[in-house]
C-alpha cells in the first residue's frame, strides 16, 4: 500500500494547487508546452507522472493487477521526492513559472530609453479573453458586412 498512500497524498495536493490532481498537474504541463526550455527535468516528470497514474488506475480498476505486481521498489520515493519538490516550488512548472514571471518582469522594468524602436517595446502577454474579442469582432464585422450586401440588393 506504499505506492499508494504516496499517490494519494500527492494528488490531494495538486488537487490543492488546481482542483484536479494529478491529471490536473499533467494537463497544466500540456498546456505549457514551452516548459522543457525552462526546466531540465520536465520531460521525464511529464512521462513519470503519467506513468504512475496509469499504474494507479490499473490497481484501482483491474482485477488481478497488485502494487506488487504492478510496481517497483523506487517508485513510491519517486512520489514522496516529486511531493517534496512542489512544496519547496522546484518542480517543473514552479520552476517554468518563475522564469516567464522573471522574464516578464525584466522587460517590463525597462525605460522606454532601453528600446531604440517602437517594435522593440513589450508587447501585453495575449490572454484568452483578448483572442475571443478579436475573433468576436472580427465575427461580428463579417456579419454586418454580408447583412448590408444582402440588404442591399433588395
Amino acid at each position: 500500500m506504499e505506492f499508494m498512500q504516496s499517490y494519494k497524498r500527492l494528488d490531494n495536493l495538486c488537487r490543492d494547487m488546481n482542483g484536479i490532481g494529478i491529471t490536473g498537474y499533467i494537463r497544466d504541463m500540456e498546456a505549457a508546452s514551452y516548459g522543457s526550455r525552462y526546466s531540465s527535468d520536465w520531460d521525464s516528470v511529464y512521462r513519470q507522472l503519467k506513468h504512475y497514474r496509469h499504474i494507479r488506475n490499473q490497481i484501482a480498476h483491474d482485477n488481478y493487477v497488485t502494487e506488487e505486481s504492478a510496481c517497483q521498489p523506487g517508485d513510491a520515493v519517486w512520489l514522496e521526492d516529486f511531493y517534496q519538490k512542489i512544496l519547496n516550488r522546484a518542480d517543473p512548472l514552479a520552476v517554468c513559472y518563475r522564469a516567464v514571471n522573471s522574464k516578464a518582469n525584466q522587460e517590463l522594468s525597462r525605460s522606454p530609453s532601453d528600446f531604440t524602436s517602437v517594435s522593440q517595446l513589450p508587447s501585453e502577454p495575449e490572454s484568452r479573453f483578448s483572442r475571443f474579442l478579436v475573433l468576436g469582432l472580427f465575427a461580428a464585422g463579417i456579419f454586418v458586412l454580408v447583412t448590408w450586401a444582402v440588404l442591399s440588393f433588395l
